[in-house]
């Protein structure tokens, strides 16, 4: 316990460097008795004390006691600890709160303010996205489609940021990035499907297509990402999950969106002012003895910085619609690819947690680009591009590659609940059968291979079926004891594929079944 010498001598010392003992022992009346909340460093043995600590004497010279229950309730009471309490509590709050649709419909609300300011400028596609556009603009440039006059800077066409800048320091860590992503083993770089994915962009984009660079890469997840100088990474996932050209559209142009308003930078400032702040008040409630509200604060923190990412994920989404719309493309499709996703979820575990979130909750996307695709204006009319049939043909190279990507996943659930979304879609659903058995042969549970057989036989139905379905569907009638059939299935799958690697190891194989 402390001691009453061990205390005085210290506050002895630190008199003499004009320091106030009650800068880390605070008094509190308490019964006759004087407390004071005590920093483990003013006792002679801090290793045996907790980290706050109340010594109580009597006023009168007695010698000192320990506290007592009651005496360790009363300096929670006092003001200082409650108004930082509760101003931490309040930060915290703040966190939580967010513009919610005010961000969503910030492009939107800028577009149909300057098309009021200016009714004669057309709303179709754009040539020119920027905000500095606007100012140029002397009406005979011809430059149509302009978005905003309510930003932070946004870029212009081929701006780079000045070398002395903070900025500049970030899109060099994004060249290096984009230097390696050229060279990544996992990136994908059949010429007619990046240019096909690029050629998208660039119609989105406008007077921008030369400053972003498209990068294809080989990761089943559903995400695309963008680096401040330019560089978008589109996941092979998302293109697995997109429908169509106009859901694809929706994401690329919610990237764009990003690059435009900068967010990466934006998101950098923002960090570095609000831990600046939380280091200093952590410094700050530690020397008044009470660190454990500077843990509050860094809570906090953590949630405001989620918050800040929610509001420009928001606002990228609404810039989505927006460039989406005047691109042609059918802003009522950007919702549908929310509802996939949503439905491919399903009740799997995942995270719920608001204060914490990185992004808007899918639900709460899927309602307001909803509402935002009754608002814009589509560019040459009527209901805008859908593009089923032209995406088909650029990802049907690629089809059976990407599901065989899925399966490795090992999501079982999640997969088995996207292949029965894409069987429904009616694309070659030969291919998504033969992988959707696949995955039960893979993950081998009880009644499994029942399933898998099943899935290969429905893959037999249809003419894209891969001649691999006959192969994997004789490997069960070999384990079963049923020789015929499998001797039917494997010469099936060199009838089909008579340039396999594996033909003389099957051929054998099937003279061992007999005749």
């Amino acid at each position: 316990m402390c001691s009453w010498r061990s205390w005085v001598r210290r506050s002895r010392a630190e008199s003499r460097l004009a320091m106030r003992p009650w800068s880390t022992c605070r008094p509190v009346k308490s019964s006759g008795s004087i407390c004071w909340a005590v920093s483990p460093a003013i006792c002679a043995k801090p290793r045996r004390l907790p980290k706050l600590l109340i010594c109580c004497w009597p006023t009168s010279r007695q010698r000192p006691r320990a506290a007592t229950a009651r005496d360790m309730i009363i300096p929670a009471k006092s003001r200082l600890w409650s108004t930082v309490a509760v101003f931490a509590v309040a930060v915290g709050l703040t966190a939580c709160q967010t513009t919610g649709g005010d961000a969503y419909r910030a492009p939107i609300n800028a577009a149909k303010t300057q098309t009021a300011d200016d009714p004669d400028k057309d709303s179709g596609a754009p040539t020119d996205v920027s905000g500095d556009s606007v100012a140029r603009d002397d009406g005979d440039s011809g430059i149509t489609g302009s978005i905003d006059d309510y930003r932070i800077e946004d870029l212009s066409p081929g701006e780079r940021p000045d070398i002395s800048s903070d900025e500049a320091s970030v899109w060099m860590i994004a060249d290096r990035a984009e230097r390696r992503a050229a060279n990544a083993g996992n990136a994908i770089k059949d010429p007619a499907l990046n240019a096909y994915v690029s050629d998208m962009v660039c119609k989105i984009a406008g007077d921008y297509c030369d400053d972003i660079r498209v990068y294809i890469v080989r990761v089943p997840d559903f995400n695309a990402t963008m680096s401040p100088n330019g560089m978008m990474s589109v996941y092979s996932g998302l293109l697995l999950r997109a429908r169509n050209e106009a859901q694809l559209a929706t994401v690329l142009s919610h990237e764009i969106g990003h690059y435009l308003r900068r967010h990466s930078y934006q998101r950098m400032k923002d960090t570095i002012d609000k831990t600046n702040g939380l280091a200093f008040f952590q410094v700050f409630t530690a020397a008044l003895g009470v660190p454990v509200v500077g843990s509050i604060a860094t809570i906090a923190t953590v949630g405001s910085l989620a918050s800040f990412g929610r509001d420009s994920e928001r606002e990228a989404d609404g810039y989505g619609v927006l460039l989406m719309a005047r691109a042609g493309f059918s802003p009522h499709e950007a919702p549908k690819i929310w509802e996939n996703l949503d439905a491919e979820l399903g009740d799997t575990p995942r995270s719920r947690s608001f204060f914490y979130a990185s992004h808007p909750a899918i639900s709460e996307r899927q309602t307001m680009l909803r509402a935002l695709a009754d608002e814009v204006p589509i560019a040459g009319g009527g209901p805008g591009r859908i593009g089923t049939e032209e995406y088909r043909e650029a990802l049907s190279p690629h089809w059976e590659s990407l599901l065989a990507d899925e399966v490795s996943k090992r999501d079982y659930e999640r997969t088995e609940r996207l292949f029965d979304a894409l069987i429904a879609d009616g694309f070659r659903a030969g291919a998504v059968y033969y992988q959707k058995g696949e995955m039960y042969r893979q993950r081998g549970d009880e009644g499994d291979e029942d399933l898998a057989l099943a899935a290969y036989h429905a893959a037999t139905q249809f003419i894209d079926a891969p001649p691999e379905v006959f192969r994997a569907r004789g490997q069960i009638f070999q384990r079963r004891g049923l020789n015929v059939e499998a001797r039917e299935s494997y010469a099936e799958y060199i009838r089909r594929n008579p340039e396999a690697t594996d033909r003389k190891m099957i051929e054998f194989v099937i003279g061992g079944l007999g005749s």
